[in-house]
């Protein structure tokens, strides 16, 4: 898997930061389920901390 570095607006690292609480989930998870869901593609299943 190949490692990036983005820049986010606060409010969208906020937003981030929240779902990654309620769900669970590492935020680079929900990014790349993000990703995946904007290229048409089936949900990856989600993995544990």
């Amino acid at each position: 898997m190949t490692h990036i570095t983005i820049s986010l607006d606060k409010k969208d690292k906020s937003w981030l930061d929240k779902k990654s609480a309620e769900t669970g989930m590492p935020m680079s998870e929900i990014v790349r389920q993000t990703i995946s869901g904007c290229r048409g593609k089936k949900k990856r299943p989600s993995t544990s901390r």
